[in-house]
Order: C-alpha cells, then structure tokens, then sequence
C-alpha cells in the first residue's frame, strides 16, 4: 500500500490510500504521476494520469457555490490497483512497459449526507 499526498498543485489531507498489486512497486507507481520532480510520467502509460487529472479538475469545481455539491462535496478516498500486465518485464535490453492496469476508486461524500 502506498498512499497520495499530494497531486500536482491539490494537497490530500489525509493522504488517498491506494492499494497495490504485487506487481507495482510504490515507487513504480510514484513515477506514473506527473509532479514537479516527475514532469513526464513513467513507462509511456499517462492513462492513470489523465484520468486523476481530469478526475481532480472535475472534482475541485465543487468548490464554487453555484456548484450543486457545493455543501456536500464528493472526494477521492481510496484507489485499489487490482492488476497490471506489463510487456517486456525483466527482459535485458527492453524497457519495461506499462500496457494494462484495471483500478477501482471510491468516490463518495461524506458519509453523514447520506445517513439523514
């Protein structure tokens, strides 16, 4: 298990706890997030990326009042990596390549909001 703290210019207090398969290393998922140390991300596999990215943007609208989840707003809490598939894992001379990666998230409210 790893977790993410921050992500580009949003800081996550508590950190999004991400679960990892046995075949990603913490840091081989630290490198498939752009940051300010890692401009470009890893293994020229930016899916995970875009679709934080996007989630993130998506997400931080609410913070507007217009906005209808403006009281209650939804959050990313937890992402559990349940596999990825690799080509050319280990082989000498080749680049390991990122090609497949199935993920669950839980994006929720708070969990009051939905007990009244």
């Amino acid at each position: 298990m790893t977790t993410i703290g921050q992500y580009k210019h949003y800081q996550y207090t508590p950190p999004i706890n991400v679960q990892l398969p046995d075949s990603l290393s913490p840091q081989e998922f630290a490198r498939l997030l752009t940051s300010s140390w890692n401009p470009k991300a890893a293994f020229t596999f930016p899916a995970l990326d875009k679709w934080l990215s996007k989630l993130v943007h998506n997400l931080d609208h609410q913070r507007h009042e217009a906005h209808p989840f403006y009281r209650h707003p939804y959050k990313l809490w937890t992402l559990d990596i349940q596999a990825v598939d690799w080509f050319w894992r280990g082989v000498h001379g080749r680049e390991d390549k990122l090609v497949f990666m199935k993920i669950q998230s839980k994006i929720e409210t708070e969990s009051y909001v939905h007990d009244r």
